[in-house]
């Protein structure tokens, strides 16, 4: 189940990359009216949302494997109630 999430996640922030880089070739090469480039504009990925999304990603991937690790090493300490809940909270 996590690996369809992570799956579907990664496919759609390419799809946003490729769909904004595409977008601001097209703002810069074709000229627009005030009008039209003020809602192409709106259209357009900002850099900051790329890299918000990016900075997000990288610590859910973290948050999943720490979780993942502290739950072993609580099973290893004979903890499986605790090991459960760090696998279900990595889940």
């Amino acid at each position: 189940m996590f690996r369809h999430s992570i799956r579907t996640l990664l496919v759609g922030l390419c799809t946003l990359t490729a769909a904004s880089q595409a977008a601001t070739a097209v703002a810069l090469a074709v000229p627009l009216d005030h009008h039209r480039a003020t809602r192409t504009a709106a259209r357009v990925l900002h850099t900051q949302t790329l890299s918000d999304l990016t900075a997000a990603m990288k610590g859910e991937a973290f948050a999943h494997a720490s979780y993942t690790l502290f739950g072993a090493q609580a099973d290893r300490e004979a903890q499986s109630a605790v090991g459960e809940l760090f696998r279900t909270t990595a889940q």
